[in-house]
């Protein structure tokens, strides 16, 4: 499973140009002064290529070709199967299921449009701005689309292959800026960053956290932060009975 977060094959970068030539109506020498023609990642639903554009190193996201397509056949199969099954056999559990998968559909279209992830991005640029220990790329508005996102580009090592640079970082003060990031969005900004897999979480030279991919985020309302900074809190204190 863990292929599918940046090495399924990849799709022909021909067809990766075309949804780009499509979305911003020019051909993609027009667009970027160089274009990788390999992929440097290639997950279920997204590509993504090197470029540079306007002399800017950046990194180019375009949603697979026939993929939206390909995900809601799969989704009207699924609840197809679910409501069969469930007017075959009464079970509490099936109807958890019913609601997971139009949980995952919901989630799953809006990882599908770039723009929204482009606004989630912004967002979460907002909340850290001023943060020396994170580093959330920059959006490149001028060429982006529903299908295509394009990101200034950062060198980083995955949060899972950290042994390659622990002579220049110290790890265990990288897992206590882990905390105070991830305690920020689910404590105190209640937005959060929602599908941390070692892909989307790279450690720069300098230490920095670089947070990518922004197409799935929770909100979490002011009542149920309350409730979880005072479990915290009760963790904190060791007061297992508040907690």
């Amino acid at each position: 499973l863990s292929k599918l977060q940046d090495r399924v094959p990849p799709v022909d970068t021909a067809a990766i140009k075309e949804v780009i030539k499509n979305d911003l109506k020019k051909p993609i020498e027009e667009i970027f002064d160089y274009f990788s023609e390999e992929a440097l990642a290639a997950a279920s639903l997204g590509q993504v290529h090197r470029a540079t554009y306007k002399g800017q190193e950046v990194i180019v996201k375009v949603l697979r070709p026939g993929v939206e397509e390909m995900v809601e056949l799969d989704l009207k199969i699924l609840k197809f199967m679910m409501r069969m099954i469930n007017t075959l056999v009464e079970s509490h559990h099936l109807k958890v299921l019913i609601n997971v998968i139009e949980e995952f559909s919901r989630i799953i279209r809006q990882e599908m449009d770039f723009l929204l992830e482009a606004d989630n991005a912004v967002r979460f640029r907002e909340n850290f701005q001023g943060n020396d220990e994170i580093i959330i790329p920059e959006v490149i508005h001028q060429v982006n689309t529903k299908r295509v996102l394009v990101l200034k580009h950062y060198q980083g090592t995955r949060i899972d292959e950290l042994d390659q640079i622990k002579e220049k970082i110290d790890i265990d003060l990288t897992i206590h800026k882990l905390i105070r990031i991830y305690g920020q969005q689910v404590l105190l900004d209640g937005f959060f960053h929602a599908d941390p897999h070692p892909v989307n979480i790279l450690v720069d030279e300098a230490g920095r956290i670089i947070l990518l991919d922004f197409g799935m985020v929770v909100t979490i309302d002011r009542e149920v932060r309350k409730e979880l900074v005072r479990t915290a809190i009760a963790l904190a204190k060791r007061d297992y009975d508040r907690l």
